[in-house]
């Protein structure tokens, strides 16, 4: 998982992170992945400072 994490998703939850700027402030920040599958960009958001992330995803084969 760590790998899939830096190599695709990090880069994202980095530029989401980016564009925000200081707009806001990302350990405030609530944000909700609808179809979050199994977690990766909820994992590199954290990674980039976004502690109040939840997930959902209607399979639940995805979240385990």
């Amino acid at each position: 998982m760590e790998g899939r994490v830096q190599k695709i998703y990090y880069p994202k939850a980095k530029f989401l992170k980016e564009v925000i700027g200081d707009k806001v402030n990302p350990k405030t920040l609530k944000v909700l992945d609808l179809g979050a599958g199994s977690g990766y960009f909820l994992k590199a958001l954290q990674q980039n400072g976004f502690f109040n992330v939840i997930g959902h995803d209607v399979s639940s084969n995805q979240v385990k």
